[in-house]
């Protein structure tokens, strides 16, 4: 008898867990049915969370509460609750899990998944690298790289424009980091972007391997810690060659500040604490990673519509020439004389961001939102995509309409691709001078159309990052061009 009332009182006991994990908190924005031990989790689509949204926002509201196992998540679908929740001081953390810190040593640092004072510090060091790498080395990196991967390029050819297609990217990021040329370590550096490519493709989170991380070996989770290891091998083996070589008075690259920081923090604390070897290395895959990632493939979507609405080809060739012409190279400087140029690249990050749900974030202290009370550690995602396809905002918001930004500054600033605020991505003015001249300096020279009865898809590969399913075109030298 003893043992049944022992069962009994366990059935009860479970039973009582059961209903208070199944059980929605007050205050907390509404959602799906939560179940024992995995919430919502039942309810994520397949496909991508960001195609929910427009179902979740008419059934539940501009703030979707959702509980993966036992964390809790808000989805905020709203365009006015976005922009405020993305500046938001209590919104600016990130998520402790195991299965992200795999990319940092199993520590947290690196610039996307810290959030504490090494992180702001670094951070700001980062930013003001980046500046200075803009303003003084952009246009001549870029000049001698662009030239290189276009002289490969043989007119009227059918060309798949993959991952592979693009390999500025990735020696842009390499050469601000390190200082390396692809023709110095080709093999390697093809290496890493062959398993940062296909870690990308296979690493977008899921939602129960970041409560679960058991789990993670069903998420290719080896492909993922692959191409960590291979980029921060890479970035080890340039760091101690730049040690040997070091000098404070000729700092060439980000390896060469870093190690310039790492020297002040010994002469003024005894000791390094900030900027240590392998913050370093965390900090470098962060860079090398979404560097090549991000911009590759907004630009191959960009190339994917220019060639389905040849219209806006037209006018960018149109463009080009009136202000730049044929016998002289671009330059940063014509960005302000090329508005429509411009407004291709704004159309290109609004239309498909690669990040759709931008990065989880993190609550860091209770707050009282609106009606709604998001508890400390309450993991937040931002409806991107849908922001800048809300029909209420955009015209027309799936065609492909530089227009609609010529003329239109305020509308520029709703384009959320780099979030806003404390996160605000540290490469937004890299990406965008990049795009621009590599865009420029394209079009200058290339024309460019699909084969004869092809036409591609434009839904998004889905991935850690979004980018366009490999698709082809043909590239045809414009007649005299340099």
């Amino acid at each position: 008898m003893d043992g049944y009332i022992f069962i009994v009182i366990l059935l009860v006991i479970f039973l009582l867990y059961c209903v208070k994990e199944s059980t929605r908190p007050k205050r907390f924005p509404n959602g799906p049915v939560f179940l024992p031990f995995i919430g919502s989790i039942w309810s994520l689509p397949a496909k991508g969370m960001e195609y929910s949204i427009p179902k979740w926002k008419k059934k539940y509201g501009n703030l979707v509460g959702h509980k993966l196992g036992y964390e809790k998540l808000v989805v905020f679908c709203g365009s006015h609750e976005i922009v405020e929740g993305l500046k938001h001081p209590n919104f600016q953390g990130r998520y402790k899990s195991k299965f992200l810190m795999q990319r940092t040593l199993n520590k947290p640092l690196g610039i996307f998944f810290a959030d504490d004072e090494t992180w702001s510090e670094v951070r700001r060091f980062t930013l003001r690298f980046l500046g200075t790498v803009v303003t003084t080395e952009l246009e001549t990196i870029l000049h001698d790289e662009l030239l290189e991967e276009f002289s490969t390029i043989r007119s009227g050819e059918i060309y798949n424009i993959d991952g592979n297609f693009m390999k500025v990217p990735l020696n842009l990021i390499l050469r601000m980091i390190t200082g390396t040329r692809r023709k110095d370590h080709a093999a390697q550096i093809d290496d890493i972007q062959k398993k940062t490519q296909k870690a990308f493709i296979v690493g977008r989170l899921t939602g129960i391997e970041l409560v679960y991380p058991f789990f993670k070996g069903l998420f290719h989770n080896h492909i993922i810690v692959d191409a960590v290891v291979a980029a921060q091998k890479f970035l080890k083996d340039r760091l101690e060659e730049h040690k040997k070589i070091f000098d404070p008075l000729d700092i060439k690259d980000y390896a060469d500040a870093f190690i310039n920081e790492s020297a002040k923090e010994v002469q003024l604390h005894g000791k390094v604490i900030n900027f240590t070897d392998d913050e370093f290395l965390s900090c470098g895959v962060d860079l090398v990673q979404a560097g090549n990632e991000s911009p590759s493939k907004t630009l191959r979507f960009i190339l994917l519509h220019i060639t389905l609405n040849q219209r806006v080809q037209f006018k960018l060739h149109e463009e080009i020439d009136r202000v730049i012409g044929s016998d002289r190279y671009p330059t940063l400087y014509e960005r302000r004389n090329m508005p429509y140029l411009e407004a291709t690249i704004y159309e290109g990050l609004r239309i498909d961001p690669t990040a759709p749900l931008g990065m989880v974030h993190r609550v860091t202290e209770d707050t009282q939102f609106k009606e709604y009370f998001l508890e400390k550690n309450t993991l937040i995602f931002f409806a991107l995509k849908y922001v800048m396809r809300d029909p209420e905002i955009w015209q027309n918001p799936d065609e492909f309409l530089p227009e609609r930004f010529l003329g239109n500054e305020h509308l520029k600033k709703k384009i959320l691709t780099f979030g806003l605020g404390k996160r605000l991505c540290i490469g937004e003015v890299l990406s965008k001078n990049f795009m621009f001249l590599y865009l420029a300096y394209f079009f200058q020279r290339f024309s460019i159309k699909l084969p004869d009865d092809y036409k591609p898809s434009t839904e998004p590969l889905l991935g850690f990052t979004n980018g366009p399913k490999p698709f082809e075109l043909i590239i045809t030298r414009r007649e005299k061009r340099i």
